[in-house]
């Protein structure tokens, strides 16, 4: 018997969240650790932030957009199945 191959979820083409515009203003940029569920069909169930970005508003802006994402499940063999990842979200400013 052989090892058990298992995926875990991935990405689809989902858009980035937009930058708020206080954050831009004030030059505040970070990266927010997302934990999402990703259900069988997946879609995320649960969005909750795993690490802060330092930012109230661009975790905000992170959690909105992430909630509305696609991805593709994980699966054994033709098993699909709900787990949870880590999304890391990046807001950076360019020429900051």
């Amino acid at each position: 018997r052989g090892a058990v191959t298992e995926a875990k979820p991935d990405y689809l083409k989902n858009p980035a969240p937009l930058y708020p515009f206080l954050a831009r203003q004030r030059g505040w940029q970070g990266v927010v650790i997302l934990k999402v569920k990703v259900e069988k069909d997946g879609r995320p169930s649960k969005v909750s932030v795993a690490k802060t970005s330092g930012h109230r508003v661009l975790d905000e802006a992170a959690l909105k957009t992430v909630k509305n994402w696609r991805f593709l499940p994980s699966r054994l063999g033709n098993i699909t199945f709900a787990s949870w990842v880590k999304v890391p979200v990046r807001f950076l400013l360019e020429n900051a």
